[in-house]
């Protein structure tokens, strides 16, 4: 907090297991009570009204009602997932954003106490995982604005750590603290591990991120699961009852959730018992847990702290193992050298388990300092970069890096491949740019997908390994002397975390501007929109007969259907199934949601043979199931006459007839009139590049019909 007026500014941990806020006051981190205490739960439940409840009331609600609570919502930011309470939904987005509501809540009521204007603006700098990338790190922005708070940044959890704890420890002790460090953080939370790298210098204040990698689903709360798992087998073994779900259980539905939720807690109180220094067991007795089968049952049992890391040996392996292959990348990779690092820092809370804390120092070969609090070296380091951005003499004192390689696809040898623009480990701000040829003579526009390197996957070029990030359509474009239009793309990437990608056409200086920052909300209302519609099963019927081979038509096609899987299909309401159409049709994809299976079927498709349009009909047809309450649509595309024209022009009528609605869409001068769908619901089109402006222009009117 500043000694000014104007605005309050606060740093908030918003982690998967608990939030926490902070400010920086006097020269120190002060943390601002939540639901009466220091620590919030990421917790959510929701009434039968609908109304929402945050926190530890909503935890004990949910004991006798677990599947109206929502818990480690963060694990699944800018994912599918969602949940559905009472008859609402919710997305990661929305817990968060209920979340931070609770959290500026009880802001809003210590300043009161403090005696703040109450109009002040609250200012947060938000903390995620060094692991986030571009969307997850963009939908948490977005939950704090629509909690209320003016999101100054967004911050990854390792590097306010380290920041915090290097300065921390120059100012205790100047003369003999280093000047300059290269530091390890190992930061293990509720729901996330982080692993990364950084520069530190506290005697000039400046930080630079070298490396970075995570493992976004592991994290206290699998251990957590481990050890109750352990406990339930247990159960199972002394009185023959099965906890696994309740059928099995054979307990009333109130006494089975009761019975899960005391062994949970008696799971979590023994992990945290046996990760303090001198513990070396830990007794577990639960007096009257249950009746089964006319006994009652006391649930007791001592555990040792080398019982408990043997259950959960698998997890403790995981975190070594991501360790071990982080320094070795990063000397194979040449960003640094494991033996050049010389303090190791641990942040979270879930680092208090001894194991973590011995395997790190034998890993590493460095000590481990474990007089701090490290459930909270995140949240106080977010307050003290919030402090140094407010002021006169605001400063960034650290230099965070790009988590994920981002770029834009590409057509390299008939597949789609990631073409990077900014690499993984640049340091932010920056801007790149790369300049493209469009892929064939006489291009009028240009489809520009935008992608993220998925995780675990920067050494591979196949797109699909790869998550779709944004896109636009730049045109107008006019050809080079050669032909073929030429394009600049320029990513750049403020300080704040906002990308922006322009495309140039290089002869007109035709530009076409998109500014990530701020679109998630902008997809949301559309989606939102969308899931309000009856959900559609698409069936792509595609051309894959010998003629696909001239003109390129077969690399254009599947740019075209990718786009389609991309861009214009949300797979949150609706599905998509695939068939290849040659000599004898083939069902490459059934309907699915999942868009990198779609995608490694279109990858699949290679020409050859005749067009067997009937036989793909038949294929189409036996994947839509004619009881269910979803449309049914099927897109031919097709590049020359089918087989056999008569029974093509039969059995379209006659899927027509039973309410399968078909879209044909024929490509090239050597299509003549064929009879397979509604006038209005066929088109033609001179080159197979202009498929994705077609399907474009197809696809809106049937979702939101």
């Amino acid at each position: 907090m500043t000694e000014a007026t104007e605005a309050i500014t606060v740093g908030i941990d918003l982690g998967t297991t608990n939030t926490l806020a902070c400010v920086w006051t006097n020269g120190k981190p002060k943390i601002i009570p939540i639901d009466g205490k220091k620590m919030l739960p990421s917790a959510v439940y929701v009434r039968e009204d609908g109304s929402v409840i945050v926190g530890y009331t909503a935890l004990n609600l949910g004991i006798a009602d677990p599947y109206n609570l929502i818990r480690s919502a963060k694990t699944y930011m800018a994912t599918d997932k969602e949940w559905h309470c009472h008859g609402r939904t919710f997305t990661p987005t929305d817990v968060a954003t209920e979340v931070l509501k609770k959290v500026r809540a009880d802001i809003e009521t210590w300043m009161k106490k403090k005696k703040y204007p109450p109009s002040l603006p609250i200012h947060a700098l938000i903390t995620v995982p060094a692991d986030f990338n571009g969307r997850q790190k963009e939908e948490t922005r977005l939950a704090g604005k629509r909690a209320g708070f003016v999101v100054s940044g967004i911050v990854t959890e390792p590097m306010a750590a380290a920041l915090y704890s290097a300065q921390d420890e120059y100012e205790e002790d100047e003369e003999s603290a280093e000047a300059h460090k290269r530091v390890l953080v190992v930061d293990l939370g509720g729901g996330t591990l982080d692993l990364s790298v950084l520069d530190a210098d506290p005697a000039s204040h400046e930080y630079h991120a070298v490396d970075t990698e995570g493992d976004k689903h592991l994290g206290g709360d699998d251990f957590d699961d481990c050890l109750f798992t352990a406990l339930c087998d247990q159960v199972k073994s002394d009185m023959g009852c099965d906890l696994s779900d309740l059928a099995t259980s054979g307990l009333p539905e109130a006494v089975f959730h009761q019975v899960r939720h005391r062994l949970r807690e008696a799971a979590v109180r023994a992990k945290e018992d046996l990760s303090t220094p001198d513990a070396q067991g830990k007794r577990i007795a639960l007096s009257d847990l249950m009746d089964y089968r006319g006994k009652r049952y006391d649930f007791e049992t001592f555990l040792t702290r080398e019982e408990f890391e043997t259950i959960c040996q698998k997890l403790f392996d995981k975190v070594t193992h991501r360790l071990e292959h982080f320094l070795a990348q990063g000397e194979k990779n040449g960003t640094f050298l494991p033996s050049e690092i010389d303090h190791v820092i641990l942040a979270g809370g879930s680092c208090n388990m001894l194991k973590i804390q011995e395997d790190v120092e034998r890993i590493t070969g460095c000590p481990v300092n474990m007089e701090r609090e490290l459930d909270k070296l995140v949240v106080y380091g977010a307050s003290l970069i919030a402090h140094s951005w407010t002021g006169i003499d605001a400063t960034r004192p650290f230099h965070d890096n790009i988590s994920h390689s981002l770029g834009v696809s590409i057509i390299e040898n008939g597949k789609e491949i990631l073409s990077k623009i900014i690499k993984k480990n640049e340091e932010f701000p920056t801007s790149k740019t790369m300049r493209y040829r469009t892929e064939y003579a006489g291009q009028t526009e240009a489809i520009i997908k935008i992608y993220e390197a998925g995780p675990d996957a920067e050494d591979i070029e196949d797109i699909a390994a790869h998550d779709f990030y944004d896109g636009f359509v730049l045109k107008g474009l006019q050809p080079d002397e050669d032909g073929k239009p030429s394009i600049d793309i320029t990513f750049s990437y403020d300080a704040s975390g906002c990308l922006t990608v322009e495309a140039v056409d290089i002869k007109t200086g035709k530009s076409k501007v998109l500014t990530i920052e701020g679109g998630a909300k902008k997809r949301s209302a559309k989606e939102g929109a969308e899931r309000s519609q009856r959900p559609v099963d698409f069936v792509l019927m595609m051309d894959a007969s010998g003629s696909m081979i001239s003109c390129n038509r077969m690399p254009e096609a599947k740019v075209a259907s990718h786009y389609l899987v991309d861009e214009l299909i949300d797979f949150r309401v609706h599905r998509m199934g695939l068939v290849a159409i040659d000599s004898c049709a083939k069902s490459i994809v059934t309907l699915t949601n999942d868009k990198k299976r779609l995608k490694r079927g279109i990858d699949s498709l290679t020409p050859g043979g005749s067009t067997n349009v009937v036989d793909a009909l038949q294929h189409m047809n036996r994947m839509f199931d004619p009881n269910d309450d979803r449309k049914h649509v099927g897109i031919l595309v097709s590049d020359g006459d089918p087989d056999d024209r008569k029974g093509t022009e039969a059995l379209a009528r006659s899927l027509r007839s039973d309410g399968i609605r078909l879209i044909f869409i024929g490509v090239g001068s050597n299509i003549h009139e064929l009879n397979v769908a509604e006038p209005e619901d066929t088109y033609t089109i001179d080159n197979m590049h202009d498929l994705s402006e077609t399907l474009s222009t197809v696809i809106p009117g049937i979702t939101k019909s």
